[in-house]
């Protein structure tokens, strides 16, 4: 059976939290980068060392807390209250 990339990464990223030197975040896009699309066509993954945000072309989205929900069950980006952690993360 293979290991899951979390279980592999998470253990090397908790003994390093503290000391974390990274950057900010991270910004991938998800497919369709060989294609010439408007960005806003695009989708987009933005990640933090806690806060990975997922905007897709059709306008939905994903958001998950990895100090609560490290193996992102619980898809936080329809509740307001983190309407503020989105728009910064996706400005």
């Amino acid at each position: 059976m293979k290991a899951s990339l979390i279980a592999i990464v998470k253990p090397i990223i908790k003994e390093n939290e503290v000391n974390y030197k990274g950057p900010d975040g991270v910004l991938t896009v998800l497919g369709k980068y060989v294609l010439k699309i408007p960005s806003e066509k695009q989708n987009f993954l933005y990640s933090t060392q806690y806060w990975p945000y997922i905007r897709y072309d059709n306008g939905q989205d994903e958001l998950y807390n990895h100090k609560t929900a490290p193996y992102e069950w619980h898809n936080l980006a329809h509740k307001k209250k983190y309407n503020k952690i989105k728009d910064q993360l996706f400005s």
